[in-house]
């Protein structure tokens, strides 16, 4: 499973220096990594979205590796999906889980 992380807690670093070394140490491939589109840049609470519906799962997973509530994962919204590359899910990291 691929995942994108986007950082959009505003905290430095984040997607790259606390998120991805979390999930590539457990065999995600990251896909992905870079500041929140869209001027998102001090989300409250993270987003984990899926690409397509058979991505729930993979979704699913990742939410509960990083702590995240199920709730918080939806379909992709925060970009086109033909953005998402080889990603079956996205993270949207928020001040909850930007520090690990």
């Amino acid at each position: 499973v691929t995942v994108s992380l986007y950082n959009g807690s505003g905290v430095s670093g984040a997607a790259g220096k606390v998120i991805s070394p979390k999930l590539s140490a457990i065999g995600y491939a990251i896909g992905t990594v870079a500041n929140a589109p869209s001027g998102i840049s001090s989300a409250a609470l993270s987003q984990i979205e899926y690409v397509s519906r058979s991505d729930l799962d993979a979704a699913c997973s990742v939410a509960t590796v990083l702590g995240v509530p199920a709730t918080q994962v939806a379909p992709l919204t925060l970009l086109p999906a033909a953005q998402a590359g080889p990603s079956q899910v996205v993270v949207l990291i928020g001040k909850d889980i930007a520090s690990g």
